[in-house]
């Protein structure tokens, strides 16, 4: 028995692993959405404020129109700033999930190994089990026969 203890610690505490390095992934995707989410925002602002500069140079009066061609030049590259922060956090927040998956997957791997070792341990045990009734049967059966047969 002391060996079915040790053998279920073990898939318990690899299995408790799995589950903690899931949940340690699944925070962090958290948290890397929770980026992408602020850096979404902050596209979208710079990006009505680049707006509010092609407006401006439509409605500029002729000396107006080099300041608002600057503005709107300024917020365009702001942008495209913004832009790449954004692609750069899409890549990471992917990745993150990737790693949510695969986490997911090991744990689940974990938790059906421990089943079917678990089962395989309980069947093991039962034919040890019916081995010894069958020997202990098989004793009182000659020991008969041989009371018997005296």
């Amino acid at each position: 028995m002391w060996a079915m203890a040790q053998f279920k610690f073990r898939l318990e505490t690899s299995l408790g692993l799995a589950e903690n390095a899931l949940e340690e992934a699944q925070r962090r995707l958290a948290e890397e959405v929770l980026r992408w989410q602020t850096l979404m925002l902050r596209r979208e602002r710079q990006e009505r404020r680049w707006l509010e500069g092609l407006n401006g140079q439509r409605r500029a009066q002729p000396e107006e129109l080099g300041r608002w061609q600057v503005f709107a030049r300024q917020e365009y590259r702001k942008l495209q700033t913004c832009e790449t922060e954004l692609q750069e956090q899409e890549k990471r927040k992917e990745e993150q999930r990737r790693r949510v998956v695969e986490s997911y997957r090991r744990k689940e791997k974990f938790r059906r190994l421990k089943g079917r070792q678990s089962r395989a341990w309980a069947l093991a045990e039962q034919r040890r089990e019916q081995k010894v009734l069958d020997e202990a049967g098989q004793i009182i059966y000659l020991s008969r026969r041989v009371r018997g047969g005296l």
